[in-house]
């Protein structure tokens, strides 16, 4: 059996590589973030002590938005336990 030539398989696989292309179907900015992405707000499946919010009260209380073109979200904040 005949060992494959280094430069002709580098060659072949650039080719390959290169052959590649990509489109753009969707583009997410500050304008559509929030409104394409779906809020989990119910009861934690897992049974544990997360309690989700929808986008009003993660927007109001300062755990989802974006300012100066950059979308944040946080969980360093916490809200009020409901018992």
């Amino acid at each position: 059996m005949h060992p494959l030539n280094p430069a002709l398989s580098l060659v072949v696989l650039s080719k390959i590589a290169h052959a590649t292309i990509y489109s753009l179907s969707i583009t997410y900015d500050t304008t559509n973030f929030f409104t394409s992405f779906d809020f989990f707000n119910e009861k934690d499946p897992t049974n544990g002590f997360v309690e989700y919010v929808g986008f009003e009260t993660a927007v109001s209380e300062g755990l989802a938005g974006d300012r100066n073109g950059a979308m944040k979200a946080t969980s360093e904040k916490a809200l009020p336990v409901k018992c």
